[in-house]
């Protein structure tokens, strides 16, 4: 669009800071989506525990599985925490850090703006 001279700078500014905001929202959203799944994860933990518990406990079952399953209702919300804390909270935090960092196409914007304007290299 800059070689055939079709658009003026200003409009050529305008349109390059469009199409960086819609590429920053665009990366912005899978870091939401890996966020809520962050905040979910010990909800879920807490569901295991009750789902642990939740088969009842009869006199005529050994006393071994009464343990097995209060181990894996602390199974389920270890692995609820551990996930949302250890991996995918830390995970999206991380991605959102790289998805805020705009220096390049910024750069990109501000030498083509001044190529159009003419200035000097």
């Amino acid at each position: 669009m800059a070689i055939t001279g079709g658009v003026e700078p200003f409009d050529m500014d305008q349109m390059m800071e469009l199409d960086m905001e819609v590429c920053h929202h665009n990366s912005m959203e899978s870091v939401g989506a890996l966020t809520t799944m962050a905040d979910a994860l010990p909800g879920l933990g807490i569901v295991a525990a009750v789902l642990g518990w939740s088969s009842p406990w009869r006199p005529g079952r050994p006393t071994g599985s009464h343990r097995a399953q209060g181990g894996a209702a602390l199974v389920g919300t270890f692995l609820g925490i551990l996930l949302c804390y250890g991996v995918a909270g830390p995970l999206s935090a991380n991605m959102g850090k790289s998805a805020g960092t705009r220096q390049l196409p910024a750069c990109a914007q501000g030498t083509d703006a001044s190529f159009l304007k003419g200035s000097a290299p």
